[in-house]
C-alpha cells in the first residue's frame, strides 16, 4: 500500500535547506491511501491514472533536495539519516502554494480533508518535504 507523508518545515520556516544540515522535521502527516490525490503528483510511483482520477494541469511536481541536506528518519534501531524515501525515490519537497493546489475528493478519508485544511492554513513560502512510503 502505498502512502505520501509530508513534513512541512515550519519549525524554522524552511530556513534549513538554505544551509548544510541534517533535517527532523518534527511535523509528519501521513496522506491515508488514495489514488486520486496521489495521481495529482508527477513521478508518482504508481502513474497509471483511473478513470476516477483528478489530473491537475501542470501537475504537482517536487523540487530535489539541495546535495548537502539529509533527512533524519527516527527508527527503532536509532536515526537514520537518509536521501530516499521508503520506495527508494528520491525525496523532494515543495511549496505549501503548489500543495494548496491539491484537489481532495469528497468522498476521501477526513485524515486526507484534514491533512488539506492544515496545508491550506500554511504560509505559502514553508517548504513541504515529500516521501512515500
Amino acid at each position: 500500500m502505498v502512502r505520501l507523508r509530508i513534513m512541512p518545515l515550519v519549525e524554522d520556516f524552511g530556513e534549513a535547506l538554505n544551509h548544510p544540515c541534517d533535517i527532523l522535521p518534527k511535523t509528519r502527516l501521513v496522506f491515508t491511501r488514495d489514488y486520486r490525490i496521489f495521481g495529482q503528483f508527477r513521478h508518482f510511483p504508481d502513474a497509471s491514472p483511473g478513470e476516477d482520477d483528478v489530473l491537475l494541469e501542470p501537475p504537482i511536481e517536487p523540487l530535489p533536495l539541495p546535495p548537502e541536506i539529509m533527512l533524519v528518519e527516527c527508527e527503532e534501531d536509532g536515526e537514520i539519516k537518509t536521501r530516499t524515501d521508503g520506495l527508494g525515490v528520491e525525496i523532494g519537497f515543495v511549496y505549501a502554494r503548489q500543495l494548496k493546489a491539491l484537489v481532495i475528493p469528497e468522498d476521501s478519508s477526513a485524515v486526507n480533508k484534514a491533512i488539506k485544511a492544515y496545508i491550506d492554513a500554511l504560509p505559502d513560502d514553508i517548504p513541504i518535504i515529500l516521501a512515500w512510503e
